[in-house]
């Protein structure tokens, strides 16, 4: 399941990263759901490729680095950490969390959630 989930990721950033925004809205299911770091929440594929536009634009970069992961059947969930860097403009850093889900045997975003200035807590054993 990590590897898939690593695949489409890369597949993300890859589209992200060209600018290819078709290949990035196709990413995401046809109900998704995204919070930016503003607090914006965009729902539904085409509204998130609307979005999403302007800010995958040339120059910009996304690193994302995954923190904790979990999968439960056609479920898939991620959290760690993201920076986002455009010209001209401070980065921004944070915590992202992700859910993806299997449809039609490709993974695609149901969630995602930018929480910027968040860090991602260091694991606590509980016993």
């Amino acid at each position: 399941a990590l590897r898939d989930y690593n695949r489409s990721i890369a597949e993300w950033s890859e589209a992200w990263s060209e600018g290819n925004l078709r290949q990035l809205g196709v990413r995401y299911s046809v109900g998704a759901s995204l919070v930016l770091p503003t607090g914006e929440v965009v729902r539904g594929r085409t509204a998130v490729e609307r979005t999403l536009t302007p800010l995958a634009r040339q120059g910009t970069q996304l690193r994302l680095a995954i923190s904790d992961f979990v999968a439960a059947g056609e479920l898939m969930s991620a959290v760690g950490t993201f920076v986002y860097e455009a010209p001209d403009a401070e980065p921004v850093a944070g915590t992202y969390v992700l859910v993806v889900q299997k449809e039609s045997g490709r993974l695609r975003i149901r969630s995602q959630t930018f929480l910027p200035g968040l860090p991602f807590p260091e694991a606590v054993s509980v016993d």
